[in-house]
């Protein structure tokens, strides 16, 4: 089943990994919608860690937010996203269509980290995750994108610095911070080792597709 499947990972998780599991939201409760039927979770605040000691918030405002890897970028409600952009030195460029900055060096990408609040604990993300480049080498968007809604996605630069398990059942999300350099600020990280439980490798594995 799958709660049998969540709860084992979830153990594996807890003592390795310092796993936190808040609840899903249903965002569509006014439309008589029972359950929650998407992956939104409350977003308790956003800042920024500038990897020095110093660090600065964004917004304590509580958004829906949905943890979604089929988008690519991070989307935020207008007014945050500017936040988000001028704590870098980026600007909406209209023809690009996105925020523009000067590249940043690599120490300041591992460095710099955009925070997230998801409940009493905090997510730390690289700058890096941010990042992207263009044909001018001097010249990088920021993977953020405004929307003129009050609701966050949570695209991939986020997740790919998350440990996440969706227990499917109870309704609850369980979320660890994942390692790299500038995520020391949140504690001492161990890596998550684990297997799906009760999963084998199916007969033909290694017969993978080639061309």
């Amino acid at each position: 089943s799958t709660q049998g499947v969540s709860s084992a990972a979830s153990d594996v998780y807890k003592r390795q990994g310092q796993l936190y599991t808040i609840p899903l939201v249903n965002i569509y409760a006014g439309s008589g919608v029972d359950k929650p039927i998407e992956f939104d979770v409350t977003l308790q605040g956003t800042g920024i860690s500038l990897g020095n000691g110093k660090n600065k918030t964004f917004s304590t405002t509580k958004l829906p937010a949905l943890l979604d890897s089929g988008t690519t970028l991070l989307q935020l409600p207008l007014d945050l996203a500017e936040m988000f952009a001028e704590s870098v030195d980026a600007k909406w460029d209209d023809d690009m269509e996105s925020y523009m900055m000067a590249c940043p060096s690599t120490k300041e990408q591992n460095e710099i980290s955009f925070v997230f609040d998801m409940g009493g604990f905090l997510v730390y993300t690289p700058l890096s995750n941010y990042i992207l480049t263009t044909s001018d080498s001097s010249t990088c968007a920021l993977g953020i994108m405004p929307s003129d809604e009050l609701y966050v996605i949570l695209g991939d630069n986020f997740l790919s610095s998350v440990y996440v398990v969706y227990d499917l059942e109870d309704y609850e999300i369980s979320i660890a911070q994942a390692n790299y350099d500038g995520a020391a600020q949140s504690g001492d990280l161990e890596a998550i080792t684990s297997t799906v439980p009760n999963a084998k490798k199916a007969p033909m594995y290694s017969s993978t597709w080639s061309t």
